[in-house]
């Protein structure tokens, strides 16, 4: 069976071709997904909408509260426009599986869409507060990323839907953070993929704690389950040890009746095992961050996206 090839110029020319059809249709971004399942014979659609040539889609836009990222930006795009702006995104971006040739075809916007939990973006979009717009014939709505993804290979899109954009908020985009994944090797997906974030909250009593201020952890874990796992902690030091038993606390709380995901990669039981072991790291990495961070003069700025804060010199491999 022979399929149609459509190229739309705008964002409503593609929202309307995949309303005429949509359960006939297949949606191409990048196409590093698509284009090898369309090869294997894998999926037979009537029509590709191939969403390349749309320039508003690879628009990368800083606005004075939110980063907007075009659904169909690469890698490559992310790393060249938000370098400052959002450094753990660039850094993930740098380290996709595949290297430079899936860097320079691959976006974000497709790697989200495709829902697969072993993906970067699930963890990473959720880390950042991301909203992800939507636009059908009726118009467009946002979905935040934790309800975005719903299961393994399921998202908020529904049929005759198209992703257009992804949201970050600046003030989330620019706190400490750690990301690491654990893999098999470096061409394979990750098993397990954790970020975190600290942010600087007022402290509840600070009479009593001696501190003003507090530290708000949020660590994400990717890749272990269907959906990204989050778990919070509050804590009114810098020491490392006190951040890792209080995220440590939570986490046993919140994966006390998960289901872990098993595949070829790895076993639902040696997830669930490894899966501390990147929250631990990633919780170094994002403590380094902030201790440079303090130690800056008031007012400076550099940039941070180099890679890792790594703490032991190896590579992230299970």
């Amino acid at each position: 069976m022979t399929w149609v090839y459509l190229s739309p110029a705008t964002i409503r020319e593609a929202v309307e071709l995949v309303a005429e059809s949509p359960d006939e249709t297949l949606i191409m971004g990048g196409g590093t997904f698509v284009m090898p399942w369309l090869t294997r014979g894998e999926v037979v659609p009537r029509r590709v909408v191939d969403l390349h040539a749309i320039p508003e889609l690879r628009a990368v836009n800083v606005a004075p509260h939110t980063v907007e990222i075009g659904a169909g930006a690469t890698y490559a795009d992310l790393r060249r426009s938000l370098a400052d702006e959002i450094p753990m995104l660039v850094n993930a971006a740098a380290g996709i599986t595949g290297g430079p040739q899936i860097q320079n075809q691959g976006t974000l916007g497709g790697s989200a869409a495709y829902g697969s939990p072993s993906s970067d973006a699930p963890a990473l979009l959720v880390a950042l507060d991301a909203r992800l717009v939507i636009g059908n014939r009726s118009g467009f709505r946002s979905v935040v990323a934790t309800e975005f993804f719903r299961g393994q290979f399921s998202t908020a899109l529904l049929s005759g839907d198209v992703l257009t954009a992804i949201s970050v908020p600046r003030n989330n985009a620019g706190l400490p953070w750690g990301y690491v994944k654990l893999k098999r090797s470096e061409s394979s997906w990750p098993i397990v993929s954790a970020a975190a974030t600290v942010a600087r909250v007022e402290s509840g009593d600070a009479q009593m704690s001696g501190h003003d201020s507090a530290h708000q952890l949020r660590v994400v874990v990717g890749a272990a389950a269907p959906v990204p796992i989050v778990v919070s902690a509050r804590v009114e030091t810098e020491g490392l040890s006190e951040w890792m038993e209080a995220v440590g606390e939570q986490w046993r709380a919140a994966t006390s009746a998960t289901g872990w995901r098993q595949d070829e990669l790895a076993s639902a039981d040696y997830r669930r095992r490894v899966a501390p072991v990147a929250i631990e790291r990633v919780l170094q990495q994002a403590h380094i961050r902030l201790l440079e961070r303090m130690r800056r003069p008031a007012g400076s700025r550099r940039r941070h996206c180099e890679g890792p804060a790594r703490t032991d010199g190896r590579t992230e491999e299970a």
